[in-house]
C-alpha cells in the first residue's frame, strides 16, 4: 500500500508540473485522500493553465493576460490585472481572495 501511495504522489506531482491541475489535484488511495495544492505563477503560466481557475477568467481572458504580460512585462500586484483588456478594477476587487488563493507572481 505504501508503494501505491508513493506512486500516486509521484503521478500527482507530475500532473501539477505539467499544469494539468487548476488549484488542486485530488486523488484517493484506499481511504486516505491525497491533496496537493498548487498556485499558478501569473508571470510564467500560459493561458490554458490560467483559464477556469477563478470565476470570470476563461480562456479568452487568460489569453489576454498572457498577451498583456508579453507586451508590458511581469505583473507585480493583483491590481495590475485591471490593466488587462476585459478585466476591470471592480472584478479584481470582487475576486481578490480567489485570485490570491489561486495565483502567485
Amino acid at each position: 500500500m505504501n508503494l501505491l501511495k508513493s506512486y500516486m504522489r509521484v503521478l500527482i506531482s507530475i500532473a501539477l508540473l505539467l499544469g494539468l491541475s487548476s488549484q488542486a489535484v485530488n486523488a484517493k488511495v484506499g481511504s486516505a485522500p491525497i491533496v496537493l495544492e498548487s498556485k499558478i505563477n501569473l508571470n510564467e503560466a500560459q493561458a490554458p493553465a490560467i483559464a477556469n481557475i477563478v470565476p470570470g477568467i476563461g480562456i479568452k481572458r487568460a489569453e489576454a493576460i498572457v498577451a498583456y504580460r508579453k507586451d508590458h512585462g511581469k505583473f507585480a500586484t493583483f491590481n495590475d490585472l485591471a490593466k488587462v483588456k476585459g478585466i476591470s478594477e471592480r472584478y479584481v476587487t470582487q475576486h481578490i481572495a480567489e485570485l490570491r488563493a489561486a495565483f502567485i507572481f
